[in-house]
């Protein structure tokens, strides 16, 4: 049924893919930025970036960008009920 609002039909939402893995199923044990890690160890950024893009590589490791920051993070995600 579409309702209407200011002289203008609304459509309702579509119903949600529960394919989708969806904002509560996400996970964030630790994030860290690259600048971060290599700083107190007086390590090139790059070196530090080439070692966590390994891992994100091999799974270990999950890498988040939003705009012009990138956090990386060991956390998983898991849909509800596989918490373990």
């Amino acid at each position: 049924m579409t309702r209407h609002t200011r002289g203008r039909p609304e459509s309702p939402s579509p119903a949600p893919d529960p394919n989708e893995p969806r904002a509560e199923t996400v996970r964030v044990i630790e994030g860290w930025r690259a600048a971060d890690l290599a700083a107190p160890a007086s390590v090139p950024v790059e070196e530090v970036v080439s070692i966590l893009n390994d891992a994100v590589r091999n799974g270990t490791v999950v890498r988040l960008e939003c705009g012009g920051e990138t956090l990386y993070t060991s956390g998983r995600i898991v849909r509800r009920g596989d918490e373990r």
